[in-house]
């Protein structure tokens, strides 16, 4: 969680480059795939933090580390925005386009759920009706998803006039239950959430306030009740955080008049309600995209931008978020890439990320890096060959689920949205 998303296709880069011949007139079609057997759903259980090594295999293992589950269910979602492990499987959120509607109309948030990250069920709930699924948490035995509202669609239509209801929406499902939609402070509904984790015990949001339009940290320890600070260190905007063991760690970027570009800056709060900044490697134009907390210490990864905006990986590392040194890829591999998000298994941690393809806008291909310590990387095996985003990732008990998007226009009124998973099973990766 707590990333910045690098959409290609019709979707704007965070960069802010947009390409042309994506319109509001234009017509969305989603591919799906067949469906697997049906799994029970898993909900609101404990989620891991560590995942233990799979058992039952004495073999060593064989075969692409990145598996693709040709059978995920599809089901024409646009989409997969988020998934987070739970139990020993996993639940993603995302969304599809409402009967007979473009990918510019209105929506229909969906959620998947595995037992095991391999075998996937679909399920459409009507609660989730005109809603882009977002964000999704797991706290304790309650589970929580954030997503916006929007009756009229994309389509700007200047007679459609959205209910009082609308805006960023959060909710909750406790042991598996019927979802309820909780309040939300007004500045939160009208803003935006760039990011939702757990930590310390409480369900933790970050993004824009609609109230004042200044970078804003929410928490709470039941999704109902909120309290919010602005006291953040100077991070504006707040690009990722996590729970590290002795409170929450964050990174920023605000703009430097004195570098003449973005500055990186890491924060450490107790309390979630106050910010400190702590040490961390003088780095200009660097925007860290995901933190993890593992056996090893806590780890941050993202990308630095050269004048040309090409990207190269960037990996920090700290004992417990109080200071923080720069990781290096032992056999280059960081090179043009851009590391999306990390997550802590067995043996240290995996990050994943992208890399542009030249002279191929809008394509990337999809890496993935192992580390021990946090502070040596080394390339671990591709994901995908060729898609637009990188759009979800998590890891659990089972292995590390991903997820990509492939957005085509064949003409100017027609988006085409391939949703692609992969699995990367426990027993694939290093040991050490």
């Amino acid at each position: 969680m707590g990333r910045l998303r690098y959409a290609t296709g019709c979707v704007v880069l965070a960069l802010a480059i947009s390409l042309s011949g994506c319109g509001p007139t234009a017509e969305g079609v989603a591919t799906s795939s067949p469906q697997p057997p049906a799994s029970t759903p898993t909900g609101g259980a404990e989620p891991s933090t560590g995942a233990e090594p799979s058992t039952g295999t004495s073999t060593p293992f064989s075969g692409p580390i990145w598996q693709p589950l040709t059978d995920f269910p599809t089901n024409g979602a646009f989409e997969i925005t988020a998934v987070t492990a739970v139990g020993d499987g996993f639940t993603a959120t995302g969304f599809q386009q409402m009967p007979g509607e473009g990918f510019f109309g209105r929506r229909q948030g969906v959620l998947w759920h595995s037992p095991d990250g391999r075998s996937w069920q679909h399920e459409v709930d009507p609660v989730f009706q005109f809603v882009t699924l977002e964000e999704i948490v797991t706290l304790g035995g309650t589970t929580f998803v954030f997503g916006t509202l929007e009756t009229c669609g994309l389509s700007f239509d200047d007679e459609c006039i959205e209910p009082p209801e609308a805006g960023w929406g959060l909710w909750r499902s406790i042991d598996a239950g019927a979802w309820e939609r909780l309040p939300l402070p007004a500045s939160m509904q009208t803003g935006s959430v760039d990011g939702a984790i757990a930590g310390s015990g409480n369900l933790v949001a970050f993004g824009l306030s609609g109230d004042d339009g200044r970078q804003v940290v929410w928490t709470s320890a039941d999704g109902a009740s909120w309290a919010q600070t602005t006291d953040l260190a100077g991070m504006d905007p707040v690009t990722a955080m996590a729970a590290g063991p002795t409170g929450l760690v964050a990174f920023g970027n605000p703009f430097s008049s004195d570098l003449g570009d973005l500055e990186l800056v890491a924060a450490l709060s107790t309390d979630g309600a106050h910010f400190v900044r702590v040490n961390a490697p003088p780095l200009a134009a660097t925007t860290m995209q995901s933190v993890a907390a593992g056996g090893a210490g806590v780890v941050a990864v993202g990308d630095g931008e050269d004048v040309d905006l090409n990207f190269t990986g960037v990996a920090l590392h700290s004992a417990d978020g109080s200071t923080w040194t720069q990781a290096n890829s032992v056999d280059g591999s960081f090179s043009e890439h851009a590391l999306t998000e990390v997550h802590s298994v067995p043996a240290g941690y995996v990050a994943v990320g992208i890399k542009p393809v030249p002279d191929d806008f809008g394509i990337v291909t999809g890496a993935s890096w192992f580390s021990a310590d946090g502070l040596s990387y080394r390339s671990l095996a591709p994901i995908a060959d060729r898609f637009s985003q990188l759009t979800a990732s998590a890891a659990g008990t089972r292995g590390l689920i991903g997820f990509t998007v492939t957005e085509e226009e064949p003409d100017e009124d027609t988006v085409i949205s391939t949703v692609a998973a992969f699995f990367a099973p426990i027993e694939a990766l290093p040991t050490q």
